[in-house]
């Protein structure tokens, strides 16, 4: 059950909602850089880079962008003073085990992000999350999205879990259709954290 795992503190997933970080022993852990090259609909190739440090405040602006999308189906979300959405504690991605951020290119311009999470930073019995998935608008509905997902589960074959705000209907059109086109079955949920409204699905890849 969501239940079971951390609720409290400073990250947000999909649903914005808070979880906290059991253990920051993962700062010793290695990072690893993952590439890959494919072609989608349009011949574009694109590739799934492991942000690096350097690379922060890339992902920082990228977040930005995210947020002002989703803040038109989640009125809390407040732009800041200097112009920017923030997304809290972003640090943590390059400090904790189980918390890493990736940035997708196509044909070698930014294309988008994914922050990925694993235990202990995902529910009981779920392998990986994917916390934030997040393609530029002008690269939407050209099949990225789903070639980037199909790669990211080969990469990390397990059990899954996926959540959307139930008020953001688009974002929840696109996993349904993703999940169609790969042949994944899932259990769906619609559940309430922290007084937000999610939907969640479970599947295993």
């Amino acid at each position: 059950m969501i239940s079971s795992f951390p609720k409290e503190g400073p990250l947000r997933f999909h649903a914005l909602v808070a979880l906290r970080p059991i253990d920051k022993s993962g700062l010793a852990y290695p990072r690893f850089h993952y590439i890959l090259k494919l072609t989608m609909r349009a011949d574009i190739n694109f590739e799934i880079l492991e942000a690096q440090s350097a690379e922060k405040k890339t992902i920082e602006n990228l977040l930005s962008l995210y947020l002002h999308d989703m803040s038109q189906f989640a009125p809390f979300l407040k732009i800041g003073s200097d112009g920017r959405f923030r997304y809290q504690n972003i640090d943590l991605y390059w400090e904790n085990h189980g918390l890493t951020p990736f940035l997708i290119k196509a044909e070698n311009r930014l294309a988008g992000l994914i922050l990925f999470n694993s235990s202990p930073y995902v529910p009981d019995e779920i392998d990986y999350g994917i916390h934030e998935f997040f393609i530029l608008a002008r690269l939407r509905r050209r099949g990225l999205g789903k070639a980037v997902l199909k790669r990211l589960f080969g990469m990390f074959p397990g059990k899954y879990y996926v959540a959307q705000l139930t008020s953001n209907q688009p974002a929840i059109e696109f996993w349904h259709r993703v999940y169609d086109s790969l042949g994944i079955r899932y259990d769906e949920a619609e559940e309430t954290e922290a007084g937000v409204r999610i939907l969640t699905q479970r599947f295993t890849v």
